[in-house]
């Protein structure tokens, strides 16, 4: 094959891959609107980014399709039992100002509640990482997000950072069909490159727990 012909080539894929990445994004907005079924479009959309970074040629929408379908029952658990748990930080936070505590119980209340809520987010970004890529039972992918986060927290911050930074920066830039189109994909790329970095240096002792 020659030079042009290769370049041709690469071409064609990356055009594939940014059609991809758009088109995902779109089905995860749309799949997501009844709210209940967030959880597991989240899996399908890090199935297929989680292929991405690590390198895999597979076909997006099967792979979006398939890993819905996989993960479901535990996507739905994790996701809405995150999401209970920062409910429960937000709604402790409201109610402190209001009790009236003495400066230093209400700072170290809040300095918990915010902690509890950080290790949440925290334990999310690879949580939604080691899901499809390790197909672990629900127990130990908690556990072992868990561990990863406190394994390495000044790295876990700052992909939570980043990410929080691209969600401002788009919110503010972006108009609502750019949001639609490259957000949800960008962030799910985001996190499962960060979280692959830390992941791959563990996957043998991750293996072991299945």
């Amino acid at each position: 094959m020659g030079l042009s012909n290769l370049r041709e080539t690469a071409f064609w894929i990356k055009l594939e891959r940014a059609a991809d990445f758009v088109l995902i994004s779109i089905l995860w907005v749309v799949l997501s609107l009844p709210l209940i079924t967030l959880p597991a479009v989240t899996a399908g959309l890090f199935a297929v980014h989680t292929d991405w970074v690590q390198g895999k040629e597979s076909e997006a929408l099967l792979r979006f399709f398939s890993a819905i379908r996989q993960y479901a029952w535990r996507a739905t658990l994790m996701g809405f039992g995150s999401i209970l748990g920062l409910g429960l930080v937000a709604a402790n936070l409201t109610i402190l100002p209001d009790i009236g505590l003495p400066f230093v119980l209400f700072a170290f209340s809040a300095g918990i509640s915010v902690f509890v809520g950080g290790l949440i987010l925290m334990a999310n970004l690879y949580g939604w990482v080691l899901l499809p890529i390790f197909d672990l039972p629900l127990s130990n992918l908690v556990k072992t997000a868990l561990q990863l986060t406190f394994q390495h927290v000044v790295w876990s911050i700052a992909v939570l950072l980043a990410t929080g930074i691209v969600v401002l920066a788009s919110l503010w830039l972006l108009p609502a069909g750019g949001i639609v189109l490259v957000l949800p994909s960008g962030l799910a790329w985001i996190i499962s490159r960060g979280s692959w970095h830390v992941l791959r240096s563990y996957e043998g002792q991750i293996l072991k727990t299945q």
